[in-house]
């Protein structure tokens, strides 16, 4: 009562949310039952209510497929997609022939119907498919393979998905082969028409259509068209349609007959198929034309030949003998080559032949045509007898073949004959008793008179007739008649042994008065090397000593060897300072200036010299120091050399001073070793001082600079001493950063008598501290200083700062769908992802947090309780931000717990975190899931002040 016009009343609907993928769902309503107003206008209402789960699809599960056209029927399957899981109604879609394929509809396969539809009903699943029989047709037809094309179209509702046309090919059992019956085929030259046949093969049927093949001449053959043949057209066969037999055509080929020799030609015939269908089979064919002339005979004209040494050019001669009144019609190409069985030596005794020597008979040429091979002899000085080089015929190319005579020797004449030394010179030990010395004849041909040669000794040489050897004086050697080339005779020399060193010593002999046919040769002297065994050396005694730098002197002492006895002539021997050793020349030593050293004429193996090295005694307190000697340039003896030990190290050892050692440990570290320190760890640090025994009383102070962001630990300095005798009146610790300062006052050091050193050791501890500034791989070097106000000396030592290396690896497991399809996932799919963190380096890590990033369209599922593995550790779980949607990703934020009192990574050990998400509907398409995270850590326990990240 009371509303006015253009009031309104609303019907609220509740709609339900299901997980079923069911399409767009209608409710339609109707206004009744009016009361005191009239029904009029819109009295019906549609609600539709759009499905909210992802659309299904349809899809061929293949794109192509084949079937032999002998099975009655082909199956065609249409998968379903449904991401939700099940269908909520039926889905239904066409199945069209598109006629585009060149398979006949009606006779090649059952025609369908425009269009087929394929219905999958409510409650289908995600991969449920629908099978399609068509039927197909065997129709004996040779015909080939042929298609048909099948599209799926208008879901109800839902979309087509990626495979959406099929191509399906009928493959024909009928068979035809097309081609020559034969690859190959020959014909006399006296023959007029040869025919090739071309063949066609069918098996289990007929052509459905004309079969056009196309024959041509390839003019690629041996023999000439026109001339040794009738030209061959191109042409074309044609096999009707409704052939259903074997059947053959021949193409003639017309023979012309010729009184040439010219050997065997070809033809080469192709085939092609122009239209139709048959398989080609055998597509090309030669034809040998076999020629009706003789073949030519190749021969040397001489089974052999000679010449003399001094000849520039010797041919040796081929020829060709054709057994018929008719010319040769094609070249014949002879390879000759050199069988290196021959006695002369190749490149030697005569130019290198090429391998082979290739000699051609032109076309045109009558019988009797000769070539010639020219040989080149080289000329030498040797007697080596006549020598012969073996040539034979091992290749033709073309209309001829080897006759009787394929091998020739050529015979070099030598006209060469000598006596020469067969050395030029010689050696013998002098223990050796005699040398023999050889003669050799060098002849073309046997001698046919005796013949003789003096050796003569020159008494030239440096050896000493009587005393080194017994002269041969003039010896004459006789070479008989018959002698023959490299006849040898010998001269022998006596070798006189002594125990003198000497240098070796030379016999120099000559041959002269050559009598016979012989001359004597260039070259005609030899020289006898008669070798030493007798030969003194010297070297250090020792290759080093020490001396006390109290000590005024030290002899450096060298040694002579000699295992003949004595020497006969002096030996002398540079000794020399290197200036090469940590002692200064002139400070620490007086100046050692080059010193020869004299071994006189007589002096016996052991015989010693030495050097003198005067050491200056300082105050310095200094290391021990060096001073390198060297021995060099010896000489006389005679042949006298340098021994094993040409070194020598003297070492002086320093007696003054102060002395300090310093050194580091770190202490709070398990997993630290050596001078790897971390931030926050405490450092010890301490040095040695060596006091000399001489020290009575007398303050001592240490001066500490400390390196950047160390820090000196109050009340941690300890001083102990080495003597028990030893006291300290008082120790005062100063620190103004980075100094620290130690004095130690009236230090009593009473001597204990044993000749040794005292010492004290002075020790504190400092702090890495806690900055930026302090990174991985910086080192901080402390030195220090020591003084007791008349000597200081300093020592320093190194430290390396050293880092956690913790690193997270994200992954995530794949889901496999129905079908076998791997990663891709759907909304509503749950996802398991996997944070690994792994500790390297073995240093602790302290005050892990993990930044878990998602992408859009995940939500982290708070209903699964995270999986937490590793040795000793545990973890909170994982806290959110962000809902996941579009534009807003969710974060999870993971906080590892201590699992004891100092340390959260074990080194060496890792960390894996497991947990679950779901992907929502407004995940993005196509989008490929990232794998982010990031990790933080201090390298102090309960500190962020210092936290790295590592991604």
């Amino acid at each position: 009562v009371g509303s006015a016009d253009g009031s309104t009343q609303v019907v609220p609907i509740l709609i339900q949310d299901d997980a079923s993928t069911e399409g767009p769902e209608t409710l339609q309503l109707r206004m009744t039952g009016s009361t005191n107003l009239r029904l009029d206008g819109q009295t019906n209402h549609v609600v539709t209510i759009t499905d909210d789960e992802a659309a299904p699809s349809v899809a061929f599960t293949v794109s192509a497929s084949s079937e032999t056209e002998a099975n009655a029927s082909v199956s065609i399957t249409a998968k379903l997609t449904v991401p939700s899981g099940t269908l909520g109604n039926p889905l239904s879609v066409s199945l069209t022939d598109q006629l585009t394929g060149t398979a006949t509809s009606g006779t090649d396969y059952a025609a369908l119907s425009t269009p087929e539809t394929l219905t999958f009903p409510a409650g289908s699943a995600d991969c449920a498919t629908i099978t399609f029989t068509l039927s197909i047709f065997n129709d004996f037809l040779i015909e080939g393979t042929e298609t048909l094309e099948l599209l799926l179209s208008n879901p109800s509702f839902g979309t087509i998905g990626a495979t959406p046309l099929l191509t399906l090919s009928i493959v024909d059992t009928e068979t035809a082969l097309i081609g020559f019956q034969t690859a190959t085929s020959s014909v006399g030259e006296a023959n007029t028409t040869h025919n090739l046949v071309v063949a066609l093969t069918i098996t289990g049927g007929v052509l459905a259509s004309d079969l056009i093949v196309q024959y041509t001449d390839l003019l690629t053959g041996s023999a000439a068209s026109g001339t040794d043949y009738s030209p061959i057209t191109s042409q074309q066969f044609t096999f009707v349609a409704g052939s259903g037999f074997s059947e053959t055509r021949d193409i003639p080929a017309t023979i012309a007959d010729d009184l040439v020799l010219e050997g065997d030609e070809t033809i080469n015939l192709d085939l092609q198929v122009v239209s139709g269908f048959a398989t080609p089979a055998t597509t090309q064919h030669a034809v040998t034309i076999s020629d009706d002339e003789a073949p030519a005979m190749i021969d040397f004209q001489f089974p052999g030949s000679s010449t003399d040494e001094s000849t520039s050019v010797h041919f040796a001669g081929l020829v060709m003998i054709i057994p018929g009144p008719y010319p040769l019609g094609n070249d014949i190409e002879v390879e000759v080559t050199d069988q290196f069985t021959g006695s002369a030596t190749s490149g030697t005794d005569y130019t290198a032949l090429t391998i082979p020597v290739a000699l051609t008979f032109p076309a045109g040429s009558s019988s009797g045509y000769a070539l010639f091979l020219p040989l080149n002899p080289i000329d030498d000085l040797i007697g080596e007898g006549d020598e012969t080089v073996n040539l034979a015929i091992t290749g033709i190319n073309g209309p001829g073949v080897p006759g009787a005579q394929t091998e020739h020797s050529v015979t070099i004449n030598d006209d060469d004959t000598s006596f020469s030394f067969a050395a030029s010179s010689s050696t013998v030990a002098e223990s050796a008793g005699a040398q023999s010395v050889v003669v050799t004849l060098s002849a073309g041909v046997a001698l046919t008179v005796d013949a003789t040669v003096d050796v003569m000794d020159l008494l030239s040489g440096s050896a000493t007739n009587g005393a080194d050897y017994i002269s041969p004086g003039t010896a004459t050697l006789n070479f008989p008649a018959g002698s023959t080339d490299g006849t040898t005779q010998s001269v022998s020399i006596v070798i006189s042994s002594d125990l003198s060193p000497e240098s070796s010593e030379t016999i120099d002999l000559v041959l002269q008065n050559p009598t016979g046919e012989p001359s004597v040769s260039t070259g005609t002297t030899h020289t006898v090397t008669i070798t030493d065994d007798d030969i003194p050396s010297v070297a250090f005694q020792s290759a080093a000593m020490s001396v006390s730098e109290s000590g005024a002197s030290q002899s450096v002492v060298v040694v002579l060897t000699t295992p003949g006895g004595v020497i006969t002539s002096a030996v002398t021997v540079q000794l020399s300072d290197l200036l090469t050793g940590t002692a200064t020349s002139n400070t620490d030593y007086s100046t050692f200036a080059t010193a020869t050293l004299n071994f006189p004429a007589g002096s016996a193996s052991g015989a010693t010299q030495v050097g003198t090295l005067t050491v200056t005694d300082d105050t310095d307190d200094e290391s021990n120091e060096t001073v390198q000697f060297r021995l060099a340039s010896v000489s006389g003896g005679p042949n006298a050399i340098l021994g094993a030990t040409t070194n020598h190290t003297a070492t002086i050892n320093d007696n003054d001073g102060l002395e300090v050692v310093k050194s580091v440990s770190a202490t709070n570290q398990a997993h630290t070793t050596g001078t790897a320190v971390t931030i926050g760890e405490i450092i010890t640090y301490s040095y040695l001082v060596t006091i000399p025994e001489t020290a009575s009383t007398f303050d001592l102070r240490s001066t500490d600079t400390l390196p950047a962001n160390l820090t000196f630990e109050a009340g941690t300095v300890s001083v102990a001493t080495g003597n028990a005798g030893m006291s300290i009146a008082g120790t005062t610790t100063t620190w103004t950063p980075p100094t620290l300062q130690i004095d130690l006052t009236t230090v009593a050091n009473p001597a204990n008598g044993d000749g040794s050193d005292d010492f004290l050791t002075i020790t504190y501890q400092a702090l890495v501290a806690n900055t930026a500034t302090n990174e991985a791989g910086q080192t901080k070097t402390n030195t220090v200083q020591v003084t007791d106000f008349s000597d200081t000396v300093s020592d320093s030592t190194t430290v390396t700062i050293v880092e956690p290396d913790v690193s997270v690896t994200k992954t995530v497991a794949d889901i496999t769908r129905c079908d076998g399809v791997a990663s891709i996932v759907t909304p509503g799919d749950v996802l398991e992802y996997s944070l690994v963190v792994t500790e390297t380096n073995a240093i602790d890590a302290f005050d892990l947090s993990i930044t878990d990033v998602l992408d859009e369209g995940l939500a982290y599922d708070t209903s699964f309780t995270p999986i937490v593995t590793g040795t000793g550790n545990t973890i909170s779980a994982g806290s959110t931000s962000g809902t996941g949607g579009v534009g807003d990703p969710q974060t999870i934020t993971w906080s590892l717990a201590l699992a004891n009192a100092d340390i959260d990574v074990e080194p060496s050990n890792s960390i894996t975190i497991t947990y679950r998400v779901t992907v929502l509907a407004t995940a993005t398409p196509s989008a490929t899931l990232n794998k982010t995270a990031t990790i933080g850590f201090s390298s102090i326990d309960g500190s962020d002040a210092n936290e790295r990240s590592n991604a």
